[in-house]
């Protein structure tokens, strides 16, 4: 019996999708961001504002707390769409894949870290500093885009390796890449919003961005299974 093909979810189902699930835990999930930022961000923005550290030993110290949590979430959130429930404190597991996160991680914002050494070290006058942002940036976001599926695929197969999970978003996501740029644009105005509540808003608006993207990747699986018999002839 030949398989149907697999039609991809449209944007609006996948974020009606979120919301769904997300009912009735909203205040768990704003726990649980705040717990991110907390162990993720804010170490990084007391060096900065306290400390007065350079850019390049803020973006170490995101790199080495940043990286175990964002997989910490995403292993929170690929539980929930699967049904499952989740512990806020479930956010640490991360801490047990960190070599390969912070060395994924690493990779993944090497644009937005080069771009910051190159302004510790290099005196440039405004417009060049502004091309190199611009530039750079637009590599970043790429990037950014390109390995938006590494970690769930990490936690799915945590012997895949790097080179395998890399090389895995990278198949997963051929011919998405614009339409997640689109998705992630989605959310602008909600993020906007977030913001003007003096930041408060956003405890609420990162779940629906991050649920929405775990239910990607599972619709992305699911048609990358589906191709894969019809390859075998199942």
């Amino acid at each position: 019996m030949e398989n149907a093909v697999h039609v991809l979810k449209r944007d609006t189902e996948l974020k009606a999708l979120a919301r769904e699930q997300l009912s009735g835990i909203w205040g768990k999930s704003a726990l649980l961001t705040l717990m991110y930022f907390v162990i993720g961000i804010l170490p990084g923005q007391l060096l900065l504002y306290i400390f007065k550290a350079s850019s390049s030993t803020i973006s170490f110290v995101d790199i080495i707390l940043t990286a175990p949590v964002t997989i910490g979430m995403a292993m929170c959130y690929l539980n929930l769409v699967r049904g499952k429930n989740f512990n806020v404190l479930d956010i640490l597991n991360g801490f047990k894949y960190f070599i390969t996160v912070v060395v994924v991680y690493g990779i993944v914002d090497s644009m937005n870290i080069i771009s910051l050494i190159l302004t510790d070290i290099i005196t440039m006058n405004k417009g060049i500093s502004v091309f190199i942002s611009i530039l750079f940036g637009i590599l970043s976001i790429f990037l950014f885009l390109m390995y938006s599926m590494v970690y769930y695929i990490i936690l799915d197969d945590p012997r895949i390796g790097i080179k395998g999970a890399l090389t895995s978003s990278r198949k997963l996501l051929h011919g998405q890449i614009w339409r997640l740029f689109c998705l992630q644009l989605s959310f602008i105005g909600w993020i906007l919003l977030g913001v003007l509540s003096a930041g408060i808003g956003t405890l609420w608006v990162f779940p629906y961005i991050q649920v929405t993207m775990a239910n990607l990747y599972l619709d992305l699986k699911k048609r990358e299974t589906n191709n894969r018999l019809e390859i075998k002839g199942l």
